[in-house]
């Protein structure tokens, strides 16, 4: 979904609202946003369980206590393969 760069941030706000409440699988926000929009508000806004970029104030945490049982950032999860694979680690 593209959305125009002039949105408000309300606007913003519900339209990941209403796609928290779908069946949609995952949100991701492209950043940087436009700067009259509160990017951690929004990031806030997206329900931890379809937060694709673990942005959300709640993923973080998650994270950076170490429990990666929701969805775990694709770049860093990609990486982390990467260095397992490379150096044959096992859970790095």
């Amino acid at each position: 979904m593209h959305l125009q760069e002039s949105i408000t941030e309300e606007e913003l706000l519900k339209t990941i609202r209403t796609l928290n409440a779908s069946e949609t699988h995952g949100i991701l926000v492209q950043s940087p946003l436009p700067k009259h929009i509160n990017a951690q508000r929004v990031f806030d806004t997206i329900d931890p369980d379809k937060d694709v970029d673990g942005f959300c104030s709640t993923n973080i945490s998650r994270l950076y206590c170490g429990d990666v049982s929701g969805l775990v950032p694709g770049t860093p999860k990609g990486i982390m393969k990467i260095i397992e694979n490379y150096f044959h680690i096992k859970d790095a």
